[in-house]
C-alpha cells in the first residue's frame, strides 16, 4: 500500500487503512523524525516527498509499535532524487538491517 501526501499534514497525522487509497486518522505522529532534507540538499517539505508505508519485524519496528506506532516504517521517497534518476529512501524508524529476515 501506498500513500502520497504534501506536507503539512494535518495534526494527529494519517496513515493509509486496509483499504488502498483510503485515509484515517491515527493517534501519533507518523514521525519521530521528520527529515527537512535528503542526504543531496533538497528539500522535502511541501510536496517533494513521497510517503509510504514499510510493514517490518525488525527490532526497530516491534519498538515502534510497542509504542502505539505500528511495526514497520514510514518510507520517504526524495522526488528531486528520482527526477534525477536517483533513488533516497529514508525509513523512521530507521531499519535495522542486521535483522534475520530484514529485506523479505
Amino acid at each position: 500500500m501506498r500513500v502520497e501526501t504534501t506536507w503539512p499534514a494535518l495534526p494527529g497525522a494519517c496513515e493509509v487503512s486496509p483499504v488502498l487509497g483510503m485515509i484515517v486518522s491515527v493517534p501519533v505522529s507518523i514521525f519521530e523524525h521528520k527529515p527537512e532534507s535528503c542526504p543531496f540538499g533538497h528539500e522535502l517539505w511541501p510536496g517533494r516527498a513521497q510517503v509510504s508505508w514499510k510493514p517490518c519485524i525488525c527490532t526497530a519496528a516491534r519498538e515502534g509499535a510497542e509504542r502505539g506506532r505500528g511495526m514497520g516504517h514510514v518510507r520517504v521517497s526524495c522526488r528531486t532524487c528520482h527526477d534525477q534518476l536517483r533513488q533516497t529512501t529514508f525509513y523512521e524508524p530507521p531499519h535495522d538491517i542486521r535483522h534475520h529476515q530484514a529485506g523479505v
